[in-house]
């Protein structure tokens, strides 16, 4: 009779080491765990497994669950083609275009002809809430060449960072402004830009072919209205090498960076802190 009671003792301490009296107390199954008893440790099914989102520009694949995140965000199209990214054009000097239209189109005649980088301010746009005007400003000087030359100021487009998109651009010739509006998608989110190019010649008077008396200054100013939270802006300006005949061509179209037509410029983030 005791061996009998001993042996029923010895199975009940049993029984509630091993099971827990029957009241296991489980905590939820997570991401990388199953249902688990927190007393004896017992696990019931199987993990949830992570629930991913898609990795943007911005942020690697995260999952919802968790927070966990994995990988990393997509790179840029200059991060992916190894183009590089100044952050000011505090620095930049680049040339123009002086070139003889009855020698060879690629010989420049004026090589110490330059455009060099003058302010950049951003502050809190007045026409559009949400947004901020970046006023980018160069100028330079071009030594008035014989009528058989042609010259040309150096082109600057505004592109995306993330996607490559070069947004809408029109060619311009003489004292004109041009407006125009763009806009790009970044993660989901739609990014319109309003901006405008002002070319202002300073002093184009009294010189003549022949002895060339005089300096031609000009300015070059670029307006931009971006929103705050956009920071993909990127400004390029190509240092010009050679001058080739084209067609004037008065059509606004936008367009995508090639990482093989890239060479000779400068890119430029703006509006980044």
């Amino acid at each position: 009779m005791k061996k009998a009671i001993l042996c029923l003792m010895i199975f009940c301490l049993c029984f509630s080491l091993c099971a827990c009296c029957m009241q296991h107390e489980w905590v939820d199954a997570t991401c990388t765990t199953p249902r688990t008893c927190a007393k004896c440790g017992e696990t019931e099914g199987e993990a949830l497994g992570h629930l991913l989102t898609e990795p943007t520009y911005h942020s690697p694949e995260r999952c919802l669950a968790c927070g966990a995140e994995f990988g990393t965000p997509i790179p840029s199209f200059f991060e992916a083609n190894g183009i590089p990214v100044e952050d000011r054009p505090s620095n930049l000097s680049v040339n123009a275009v002086v070139a003889n239209r009855e020698k060879d189109p690629s010989r420049v005649e004026f090589p110490e002809t330059k455009i060099v980088f003058k302010s950049c301010t951003v502050e809190p746009s007045a026409l559009r809430d949400g947004y901020e005007t970046i006023k980018l400003t160069f100028s330079g000087k071009i030594l008035p060449p014989p009528i058989t030359t042609v010259f040309a100021v150096p082109a600057g487009s505004l592109c995306d960072y993330y996607t490559g998109h070069i947004f809408a651009e029109r060619s311009s010739q003489g004292d004109e402004t041009i407006e125009l509006f763009d806009a790009v998608t970044i993660d989901g989110t739609e990014y319109t830009l309003y901006y405008s190019k002002e070319i202002e010649w300073l002093e184009v008077g009294g010189w003549s072919y022949e002895d060339n008396a005089t300096v031609i200054t000009y300015e070059v100013t670029y307006l931009i209205d971006k929103p705050v939270d956009y920071d993909g802006l990127v400004f390029s300006l190509r240092d010009e090498t050679a001058w080739e005949p084209y067609e004037e061509n008065n059509d606004t179209e936008s367009g995508s960076l090639e990482p093989a037509d890239v060479e000779d410029h400068h890119f430029f983030r703006l509006g980044i802190a």
